[in-house]
Parts: C-alpha cells; structure tokens; sequence
C-alpha cells in the first residue's frame, strides 16, 4: 500500500478526476466553496 501512488482527497468530485489537474482544479475548488457559502447562509 506504501507503494502505491497518491489518491485524490475524496472530497473532489469524480468528474474533476478526468480532466486536465491545475486549471479545472481551482475552478472546482471556487465553485465548491460558492456553493458552501451558498448553504451557509
């Protein structure tokens, strides 16, 4: 198992696990956090 490589956190969504990491990456990451903030309040 220490062998193996890294796993994407499982908060990521599977959608964003086959698209390009770095871009798509910051656009999911803003979106969930709108959509946090969204239910906050």
């Amino acid at each position: 198992m220490r062998g193996s490589p890294p796993v994407l956190p499982p908060l990521l969504p599977t959608a964003t696990r086959s698209t390009p990491p770095n871009r798509d990456d910051e656009e999911s990451l803003s979106f969930m956090l709108t959509l946090i903030n969204k239910i906050k309040t």
